[in-house]
């Protein structure tokens, strides 16, 4: 609960649902759990990006967002990596992108049993 827009309710839901996060192999099979992971339509030589996965944990990656922007509001490194991105994108895609580092971070204080650390770029 020691990260920016992690309160109790989200705090329980990701322990539910994720549990252990050593039983991701990777950050990206803990992305695509939760529906982080990019989706492509592609026939032949085309493939059209289609944004974010369907298949995906409706809760949790619905409070994930929505703890991402509670983290732009709190965390001056995720703000700045916010202004960052919505010069070549949406806000609404520039915001599931910081969902993902969000999660990459709850992963490291999981593996490091360490707190979250405001500020901290990386």
């Amino acid at each position: 609960m020691s990260v920016p827009g992690i309160g109790r309710t989200i705090a329980i839901l990701w322990l539910l649902e994720i549990g252990d996060v050593r039983r991701f192999e990777n950050i990206d099979r803990l992305n695509a759990y939760v529906g982080f992971c990019p989706d492509t339509n592609s026939s032949g030589a085309t493939q059209h990006d289609r944004g974010i996965s369907s298949r995906r944990h409706n809760q949790l990656r619905v409070n994930l967002i929505q703890a991402a922007w509670q983290a732009i509001r709190t965390d001056p490194a995720m703000l700045e990596t916010y202004q960052l991105l919505i010069k070549r994108m949406k806000g609404t895609q520039a915001i599931v992108r910081i969902a993902r580092k969000l999660v990459r971070r709850i992963r490291a204080i999981q593996l490091h049993a360490t707190l979250y650390q405001k500020g901290v770029v990386g």
